[in-house]
């Protein structure tokens, strides 16, 4: 079940949910007519599969979902069609996202407990562009666009506290990909032990049954930063 296009009426935007009635889950995606489409249809279908898979025994921890569905954006780039220095070029330009991924996972979750918290309600532009320079993001954003930034991500508004799931996702679906690096079929075994998270009610019974490292430990970024600086000297 689907519904990908960009008919009139359509919002833009990207989802995919399970619907019990029809034992079966569903895929909403706006598209825009360039490359960030068939990725945002793979982030999709990583949901989509684990829905498939588990039916309504799926668990749907939402930092697992998101490692489901980014995991499976890395695992996917073997099959585009590109010469081999443009796929170099693409990988550069997702690991560039994921690493602000992040960043802005983090940065937008420090900003809505600071909200929510110390119940703010005056001055969101200065809090959140002081956060933004803490995080280095004033490095990347234009500064006329940076008080106004958190603003732009829906997420903030619809799904409070959700933003951080991309954040301690993000490194474990890495992790999947450089192991495919080195070994495909293990990288595949570990991203279906996420897939099969029926009986793992826990964030971290996922990632150790799946033998992946916690974001919560220091030595995971001294491995992941050795892996990408490894990555970085093989890329033209």
């Amino acid at each position: 079940l689907y519904n990908i296009g960009s008919s009139e009426g359509m919002q833009a935007a990207g989802f995919t949910t399970y619907l019990p009635s029809y034992n079966m889950p569903y895929i909403y995606l706006y598209t825009f007519g360039n490359l960030g489409d068939i990725s945002s249809f793979i982030h999709e279908f990583g949901h989509f599969f684990s829905y498939y898979y588990n039916r309504e025994e799926s668990d749907n921890i939402i930092d697992v979902a998101e490692i489901q569905s980014q995991a499976n954006e890395w695992l996917f780039m073997p099959y585009y069609e590109l010469t081999e220095k443009q796929l170099d070029q693409y990988t550069l330009h997702r690991l560039s996202e994921t690493l602000l991924t992040v960043i802005e996972g983090c940065l937008f979750d420090e900003f809505q407990q600071i909200v929510y918290r110390d119940n703010v309600t005056k001055d969101y532009k200065t809090l959140f562009e002081s956060l933004a320079k803490d995080y280095g993001l004033d490095k990347v954003i234009t500064p006329e666009i940076l008080p106004n930034y958190w603003a732009l991500v829906h997420h903030n508004f619809v799904s409070p506290m959700y933003y951080i799931s991309y954040a301690v996702s993000a490194l474990p679906a890495l992790e999947i990909f450089f192991i495919s690096q080195d070994d495909r079929e293990e990288a595949i075994d570990s991203y279906l032990s996420v897939i099969d998270e029926t009986g793992y009610s826990e964030y971290l019974d996922v990632l150790h049954y799946a033998d992946l490292s916690s974001p919560f430990r220091e030595r995971t970024y001294d491995r992941l930063s050795k892996d990408i600086k490894d990555f970085l000297k093989t890329v033209d």
